[in-house]
């Protein structure tokens, strides 16, 4: 079901797979199986037998986790393409309380950039960094520590809030339904004989 294209659609329906990828790193197939199902009325699938057979189409854990990387990794990319200025806007009451009275200042220096430019600079800084091959030098070392510097904290911040605060805010309703329902298909009233 899932393929390596983009979709050209809002990349926010794709969040319940950072639950479902989350789950299966625990090893917890339920909520794996109910994040798929969320995933599937998300992109429109709205009969719940349907959203139950999309969920099932994704067998094993290991067909569910490339599922899950797969979904996941069309939620970081539309991320990637928003501004520090959108991601903000999006999410102003978290960021208030990370920014302070900072907020303007941040929003000054960084709003114009994109995530994902933000995240190449500070991958590429931290190589240059932990690199023990020689091929650096020294004032090459000392220019990505300036960039770690300037960039490492608001990386930091918004994989943290955009990643980690979204996992922990959908895991919640997820884990309960997907025990209530793990709870109702094991102990379901046995059909009466006739």
């Amino acid at each position: 079901m899932a393929n390596e294209q983009t979709p050209q659609t809002n990349y926010d329906q794709f969040r319940y797979a950072l639950v479902g990828a989350r789950a299966l790193e625990r090893k917890n197939t339920p909520l794996a199986e109910t994040s798929l199902e969320k995933l599937a009325g998300e992109m429109g699938i709205l009969d719940s037998s349907a959203k139950k057979a999309f969920a099932r189409s994704y067998p094993t854990d290991k067909a569910r986790s490339d599922a899950m990387n797969i979904y996941s990794s069309y939620y970081l990319q539309g991320l990637q393409k928003l501004t520090v200025s959108d991601i903000y806007s999006r999410s102003s009451d978290y960021y208030e309380k990370y920014f302070g009275d900072q907020t303007e200042n941040i929003l000054k220096e960084f709003g114009d950039e994109t995530f994902e430019d933000i995240s190449k600079k500070v991958e590429k800084a931290n190589e240059i960094v932990k690199s023990e091959t020689g091929n650096f030098t020294k004032k090459k070392k000392e220019e990505a520590k300036k960039t770690l510097e300037k960039y490492g904290l608001i990386y930091n911040c918004i994989a943290g809030i955009e990643l980690d605060r979204k996992i922990s805010e959908l895991s919640i309703p997820l884990e309960e339904e997907s025990m209530r329902n793990s709870f109702s298909e094991k102990y379901k009233p046995e059909e009466q004989a006739a």
